[in-house]
């Protein structure tokens, strides 16, 4: 059940983290292709701040975040590049 409720609350988080993105980035390769770089990259870090060290399976958890954030920041990408084309339409 915990890793349940961890799953659901990293969602939103990396969906804000990839909206912020797609907000300050107008091109949408990039804010697609940085924090699916970055937020894995940080996950380590944090891990070592938190713990004390890098724990031997955190390749595991930086592998499906990398893969969630990916997936995340293309679904964003989606909506952001409508609204844009709405928005340059005068909608």
């Amino acid at each position: 059940m915990g890793d349940l409720i961890g799953f659901l609350l990293v969602i939103p988080v990396l969906a804000l983290i990839a909206v912020g993105f797609h907000y300050w980035l107008s091109n949408r390769i990039l804010a697609i292709v940085i924090p699916t770089l970055v937020v894995p990259l940080l996950l380590p870090i944090i891990d070592y701040f938190t713990l004390g060290y890098i724990d031997p399976f955190t390749i595991i958890a930086v592998i499906n975040v990398a893969i969630l954030m990916l997936v995340i920041s293309v679904l964003v990408s989606v909506f952001f590049k409508k609204h844009r084309q709405v928005k340059e339409q005068g909608l």
